[in-house]
Parts: C-alpha cells; structure tokens; sequence
C-alpha cells in the first residue's frame, strides 16, 4: 500500500551506490521489498525491474546530505593546519545538531562519508553485502564513527581521515566466505564486550573449525584487501591497524597481543568505531546515534584502549550541544 512517505525512483538513483532509502515494487495492491537503505544497488539484480514501478522509502535527509558533501569537499582543498581545524569544527558542530534531531537518521552522514572516502569497488562492497545486510552496515556505520573520532582527536587533514575511513570500513571484510554462519555473527557482536569473547561465543555454541578458523582468521584477510590495489593509503604503514582489532589495554586478545603503550591514537579510533557497532542494534544506532555511542561507551571504555579517544568524542557532543542551547538562549 502507498504511503506519502514513499515516492516513485527518479533516474539518478540508477547512479548511485547504495540505496539512500527501502526500494519497493508494487505487484498489482502490494509493495514487495527488493532493498534494504543502505544496501548496495545490485544493477544486474535490479535491472529487470527497471521498467517496473519501483519507490522509495528514503531514509536520508538529502539536504544534510548535500550539506555534508560539500563541506567534506571543501575540506578537501585546504592545505594548513589552522584552516583545516576550523573547517572541521565547524563539520563537527554539523554534525552534532544533526544527531541532536529527533528525526536524524545516520544513513545521512554515512553515505556522505561514503561517497567522499571510500575506493573500493562494487564488486567488493558486494561481496560484503551478500554476506550479511548487517555486516556490511556494521562497516559503513563504523568507518563514519571512525571519522568523527578522529576529527574530535585532533585529526582534521583530509587524508588522515580518509585513511580512518578506509581502514575501519575493510575490518571485517575478511569474514566474507562460505563458512560464515550465524555462530559468526555472534560472535563478532560478542567481540565487542571484550576481546576474546567472540572465540569463547563460538567455542561455547560447538562452532565447527571452519568458523573458529574463519573468526581468528579473518584480521590477516581483511589486512590483505587494504594491501590490494583497491585501496591506495595515504600512510600505508597504519594498514597493520587491521591486525590489531581485538586487542585490549593490557595486550590480550589476537591475533597479535600488543600492550597498552603500543596502541597509539591512530590504533584506539579504528578499535573504537570497529567495536562500538553492534549487528544487532543497527536501528537503535540509525536513530540515535550520540545517545546510543555515549552509552554504549560508557559500558564498556575500561575494557579497551580507547577510553582517551572517546572522552575527548564525548566532549566535543557536549561542547557543541552547549554552544546550541547558548545560541538558542541569546537569540
């Protein structure tokens, strides 16, 4: 059934990567989904649906959107450092009143990062996405949370946070095999209370050794995609961040087991934005993001290197918010 929310696909949706909204077509009275928001646009799948009625559910505010892109696009441009501090404050505070909203929805800001740092190809991203719907949204959530933690860390170069960007977005890129399964869906989530408990998950729920393979394996797969010719870093030498992943303050965990002194800023944004997203709150983090990263970290920033990254995350949410409620008051 047609509701005012959904509205016919005009001809540039055919050019995009990911679908800004739920793709529906309408069979006689009813409307069958054929996409999820945020997925990617399989053109081959879609394409016999092309001369068949097909609308959208957006999900994105397309003038934030277009807000966003041009700011990141100007950000791009400038060369120093006093300018370039400036200009991602004023992205941060951005973002902050977008968050802030009761309708925000983060699709809008991810896919703004997206289409201004991602390089890896459809083939790839597809590859992701036919693994797992969720997956693929844990890494296009959590490389965009990786940019405002760095931009909140004193990051602000544009290529620094392209290179955040990439680096979180392939984290899990490596579970895309046939042995993933849903014991490996949970066990990434329960990954991210603690290291190690994505292996006890699965050693307790009698994973095959194809998945605990696959699990402990998957840090040194996803390090050799960033080393692919799909991905070219600025500053190749923070690629072994990947390997690093599961690592906690005191250096246990896999696949490396590096100590507290040895996880730099660099390491503890890409930890923080890789564990922060859960699969199975997605929705929760759509709608509400500051309030969901804030009390998520709360539960668990003793149990990771990255209390430091994300106090100064949370101070940034607080500062601009105050700077709102003081405009609001003055005017």
């Amino acid at each position: 059934m047609l509701t005012e929310k959904l509205k016919e696909i005009d001809i540039n949706f055919w050019d995009q990567t990911l679908s800004p909204g739920h793709l529906f077509i309408q069979m006689g009275p009813k409307l069958l989904s054929l996409l999820e928001a945020g997925q990617v646009i399989d053109k081959n799948y879609l394409n016999k649906y092309k001369n068949s009625k097909l609308f959208i559910e957006s999900k994105i505010d397309s003038k934030k959107y277009e807000m966003f892109m041009e700011l990141f696009d100007q950000l791009k441009n400038i060369k120093f450092e006093k300018p370039n501090r400036d200009h991602c404050k004023l992205i941060m505070s951005k973002i902050v009143e977008d968050w802030s909203s009761s309708d925000s929805h983060l699709l809008t800001f991810a896919l703004a990062c997206f289409n201004t740092f991602n390089s890896l190809p459809t083939s790839e991203l597809s590859r992701i996405d036919n693994t797992d719907i969720r997956l693929f949204k844990k890494s296009l959530y959590s490389s965009c949370i990786a940019v405002v933690t760095a931009m909140s860390n004193d990051f602000y170069e544009f290529s620094i946070l392209q290179d955040f960007y990439q680096i979180t977005f392939v984290m899990d890129f490596g579970l895309c095999d046939a042995s993933y399964s849903f014991h490996i869906a949970n066990a990434v989530d329960a990954e991210s209370t603690g290291a190690g408990n994505g292996l006890l998950y699965l050693e307790k729920a009698k994973a095959s050794v194809n998945e605990r393979n696959l699990f402990l394996g998957h840090p040194e797969k996803s390090y050799k995609l960033l080393e692919s010719e799909h991905i070219n870093l600025h500053y190749p030498e923070l690629s072994s961040i990947v390997l690093y992943q599961h690592e906690t303050t005191t250096g246990n965990g896999f696949p490396r087991g590096i100590t507290k002194r040895e996880v730099s800023s660099w390491d503890a944004i890409c930890l923080y934005a890789d564990s922060i997203v859960k699969m199975t709150a997605i929705e929760q983090l759509e709608s509400n993001c500051m309030s969901y990263l804030i009390s998520e970290s709360n539960l668990k920033q003793d149990l990771l290197p990255v209390k430091r990254v994300f106090m100064k995350l949370k101070n940034m949410f607080h500062y601009f918010q105050e700077n709102k409620k003081e405009e609001r008051v003055a005017s």
